[in-house]
């Protein structure tokens, strides 16, 4: 009988699975390597989005800012231009003038609503950790924080509420149907604001100096609120909001 003898494998030095084990870590490795790097250059690529984004935001609330400055100033002058009509003895011969003035004011003074959306989105995504400049992340929170303290207490709480006491006292002197008819007719709100096409003028419901006096008195501490932002909180906004466009653009080389 026949004996048949195995062929013995030859062992494997421990220098080969060393080599076997380096070349897998290293391939792994590699891959986690060129895993972090890809979501690096992406993370990287959503900064500049991001950024970029918020940079036409703050732009938009620079026009706007702008935009409201000048009109609270005319609104201004029509309050100045209102108060001298009602505490005039020759008010009932300027009611057209009046109830214009009285009807275009109020919806000058507007509300400060900044563009805010690409904050938001990156605050409710979790994605402001992309910015990676901590000093920019604290401007853009002091930028927007100026809004907060604006509305919050601020001269900007102040107009709302004198807006408000305002139209509460309108009617105590003003026939409203006519102010709803002044807007609900382009051609008799174009007849308020061109005096020589007013031919029926609007009657005030009273020339009790009291009631005329609450009224002025109203659109006065409307006026002061007013002003207040146009000078201080205006410019300061601006300030900010200019400053961080330039850290913005020095960081990211933006325009």
């Amino acid at each position: 009988m026949e004996v048949h003898h195995h062929a013995h494998t030859e062992r494997k030095k421990f220098t080969y699975y060393l080599w076997e084990f380096l070349m897998l870590f290293i391939a792994v490795f590699c891959g986690f390597l060129a895993e972090n790097l890809r979501e690096h250059v992406v993370e990287i690529k959503k900064e500049k989005q991001y950024i970029s984004s918020l940079v036409r935001d703050i732009k938009a609330d620079t026009t706007m800012l702008r935009g409201i400055q000048k009109r609270y100033e005319i609104a201004n002058r029509k309050v100045d231009t209102l108060i001298l009509l009602l505490k005039s003895n020759e008010r009932n011969l300027e009611t057209c003038k009046i109830y214009y003035l009285a009807r275009t004011i109020t919806f000058s003074y507007g509300t400060f609503l900044p563009e805010d959306q690409t904050l938001q989105q990156l605050k409710s995504s979790g994605n402001l950790r992309l910015v990676h400049d901590s000093q920019i992340v604290d401007r853009i929170g002091s930028y927007y924080q100026l809004y907060t303290e604006l509305n919050n207490g601020g001269p900007g709480q102040l107009l709302s509420r004198y807006r408000h006491d305002v139209s509460l006292l309108t009617p105590e002197l003003f026939d409203m149907i006519v102010f709803d008819k002044m807007f609900s007719s382009d051609s008799l709100f174009n007849q308020f604001h061109n005096l020589d096409s007013c031919r029926e003028k609007p009657v005030l419901f009273s020339n009790d100096p009291v009631i005329i006096n609450k009224i002025c008195g109203s659109y006065s501490y409307l006026k002061v609120a007013a002003k207040a932002i146009m000078t201080l909180w205006i410019p300061k906004m601006l300030g900010r909001a200019e400053s961080l466009l330039a850290n913005i653009k020095r960081e990211y080389h933006i325009d």
